[in-house]
C-alpha cells in the first residue's frame, strides 16, 4: 500500500501533536524510536515500507538518494538513507 492509498485508509487515525524520530534497519525492523504512542502501527509500517522502497528503487536504477522529504496529511516527513536501512524523522505540520 503506498502513501496515497493510506490516505483512504479510514483504519488510519493519525493523531501526531509532537514530532519523534526512528530508525530501521534494511529489513524493516525499528532499531529505535521517539514516537508517540498515538502513532498507529499500520501507518508507521506504511512509511517504512515506502521509504525503503523508494531507497531501493533509487539504488537500482543508479541514483543515489540521500534523504526524501515528503508532506503527508498534515506531517512533514524526513527519511536519510543509512546503509540500507532508514532514520526517518515525523513532524506535524501547523494548520
Amino acid at each position: 500500500m503506498g502513501l496515497t492509498k493510506a490516505k483512504k485508509d479510514q483504519s488510519i487515525k493519525l493523531i501526531i501533536t509532537k514530532p519523534g524520530s526512528f530508525t530501521v534497519d534494511a529489513n524493516g525492523n525499528i532499531l529505535s524510536s521517539t514516537l508517540p504512542l498515538s502513532v498507529p502501527d499500520k501507518f508507521i509500517e506504511i512509511i517504512i515500507h515506502n521509504v525503503l522502497e523508494t531507497f531501493l528503487t533509487a539504488r537500482a536504477s543508479g541514483l543515489i538518494f540521500e534523504e526524501v522529504i515528503i508532506q503527508f496529511i498534515g506531517l512533514k516527513i524526513v527519511a536519510r538513507e543509512m546503509r540500507g536501512g532508514a532514520l526517518i524523522h515525523l513532524t506535524p505540520l501547523k494548520p
